[in-house]
């Protein structure tokens, strides 16, 4: 864009010339300079699990973290993931012991044994790099095993975008919603093997305002919520600062959140220039790391 277009670029016009893409590239450039940006200090998943909790919104009780799998109680349904580790991969539903489930490859096991077998395998072929686990209150659903995933899209206390994600199928099946309940085809996920979209439940308008809410509390233009949907409310599942494969999303539905991602950062903007303090997010993340540098 040149500097005569660029100066004259006005809020409706924004929509023309924001990019999701684009802003999310820019913002991963920065982070490769510097360790200081609010939503990859939230990234963390003890940090943004205290910080969701400051912020009065359910979290899973942890029973356990950074055990070794030998050492976990399963006298209780629980869910056991690796202490370092992204997604689904590595994460397990424990109900009994003759029912075991693996999230990522819908593998059932019936016996300890087998699990035992299952978390060995990981450890050797190098894709769960420690034999340190957390181990999490397990979220029964309305219905079915597994809690579907209510992914929001927030952008300094708006939703651009809801991701539903069910996998009580044998495939994972997603939906994409507005804000305004409407459903939509982003182009993530199509063609993608092993996931098949549905017609979700979607999410109500109190659990949208949320994440709107927990959203304006992070001083960051952008960061996406995931949430499980438990039988009586959300449950928060962590913040994701960078969703994966933002670059699929098609041009419309890119221009839009590429807007939304600028509006907010020039409503943050203002507001810290006006003193807004983010008490919340200073309290827990600067309790709990040193002062970063940048390079």
């Amino acid at each position: 864009m040149s500097e005569p277009v660029a100066r004259s670029v006005d809020r409706y016009s924004l929509r023309l010339s924001g990019s999701f893409r684009a802003e999310l590239s820019r913002r991963t450039i920065v982070k490769n300079y510097s360790t200081v940006l609010p939503e990859w200090r939230l990234n963390d998943k003890a940090v943004g699990r205290a910080f969701a909790n400051r912020c009065g919104v359910r979290v899973p009780v942890v029973h356990a973290s950074g055990v070794r799998f030998d050492d976990i109680d399963l006298s209780t349904p629980v869910i056991v993931k690796p202490l370092y580790g992204a997604g689904s991969k590595g994460v397990f539903l424990y109900r009994s012991d003759d029912e075991i489930l693996d999230i990522q490859n819908r593998q059932t096991f019936s016996s300890l044994n087998e699990f035992r077998g299952a978390i060995a395998a990981l450890l050797t072929s190098g894709k769960i790099s420690a034999d340190e686990w957390i181990v999490e209150e397990y979220i029964a659903p309305k219905s079915g095993t597994i809690p579907s995933d209510l992914k929001f899209y927030t952008f300094y206390g708006r939703v651009g975008l809801i991701q539903e994600i069910n996998r009580d199928e044998a495939d994972t099946r997603y939906c994409f919603w507005s804000r305004s309940g409407r459903v939509l085809e982003t182009g993530k996920f199509r063609n993608r093997r092993g996931f098949t979209s549905f017609l979700g439940d979607g999410a109500t308008t109190s659990e949208i305002s949320i994440a709107e809410e927990l959203s304006t509390k992070i001083p960051a233009p952008s960061v996406r919520i995931d949430f499980l949907k438990g039988e009586s409310s959300l449950c928060f599942g962590e913040f994701t600062p960078r969703p994966g494969a933002y670059h699929t999303f098609h041009d419309p539905i890119d221009r839009k959140l590429g807007q939304l991602f600028i509006d907010a950062e020039a409503r943050l903007y203002f507001d810290l220039v006006h003193g807004k303090r983010f008490s919340e997010f200073n309290d827990v993340v600067h309790a709990r790391e040193p002062p970063p540098t940048a390079r």
